[in-house]
């Protein structure tokens, strides 16, 4: 299997005994290194987890949807390890999502990432300034964000943070109840895509300032995060004379 390119598992457990962990480790037919895809479902982790992902070094993208737990460590302990890898989505279930609590500052990702997908974790401000890290990122997608919980208010405020490269931003069901930005948080963005977000009321006005923009699109969201779209839409056509800003709008809300 040394020549395997791509892996797909729908149900993946990674909780060994000691035994058969330091079998693997110990094996040289134990690294892939052709492999460039893995995807999985669900995936059951431990510690031994990190060390599972060496034995991919070339890895291009990587995908578990489903995460059942977490381990006391991070997925990527040294970030250079995979410098090929391109795409990485990760999402926690609920059932891991409370076991998810500190643990986004275990989320130091590799930095050559292209494009990012998180869900099922809290969106920190330790979380926010690691994907500003990532200098070549160019697509992120967030989902759930922030916790139920004691905390009542959260606020999304990437004022004073920069997303050199990004050029689509998707934010799907994100608690949060506002959302601050200046026009140097994300200079080159073209696409906005927002998904059933129905707690913060409107989208920075600051997007009127990011000339690449060029479409903003919007699933199931209330009147004023629609309203606020179009206030964007007016405010490039009348300080740019163009009518630049495509605008698409699917079952808004009250």
């Amino acid at each position: 299997m040394r020549k395997l390119r791509q892996v797909d598992i729908y149900n993946l457990s990674l909780v060994w005994e000691e035994n058969d962990r330091a079998i693997f480790d110990e094996s040289p037919t134990t690294m892939l290194v052709n492999l460039k895809t893995f995807r999985t479902y669900v995936i059951h982790v431990d510690n031994s987890t990190p060390r599972f992902w060496w034995r991919f070094p070339n890895i291009e993208e990587l995908s578990c949807l489903r995460i059942e737990a977490l381990p006391s460590c991070p997925l990527f302990p040294s970030v250079e390890v995979h410098i090929r890898l391109q795409s990485l989505n990760l999402v926690i279930s609920p059932r891991g999502l409370l076991d998810s609590v500190g643990w986004e500052s275990y989320f130091v990702f590799p930095s050559n990432l292209r494009h990012l997908c998180i869900g099922g974790c809290f969106l920190t401000k330790e979380m926010t300034l690691n994907i500003a890290r990532l200098k070549k990122l160019e697509s992120l997608t967030l989902k759930g964000g922030f916790p139920w919980g004691e905390i009542k208010y959260h606020c999304w405020d990437v004022t004073n943070v920069e997303f050199p490269a990004l050029k689509y931003l998707a934010l799907h069901f994100m608690r949060m109840e506002e959302w601050k930005a200046s026009e140097e948080s994300f200079p080159v963005l073209e696409k906005l895509v927002i998904r059933e977000c129905h707690y913060f009321k409107e989208i920075p006005i600051s997007f009127a300032d990011i000339p690449t923009l060029r479409l903003i699109v919007l699933f199931e969201c209330t009147d004023s995060l629609v309203a606020s779209a179009v206030n964007i839409k007016n405010e490039i056509e009348e300080n740019t004379g163009c009518d630049s800003l495509q605008l698409g709008v699917t079952n808004s809300y009250k």
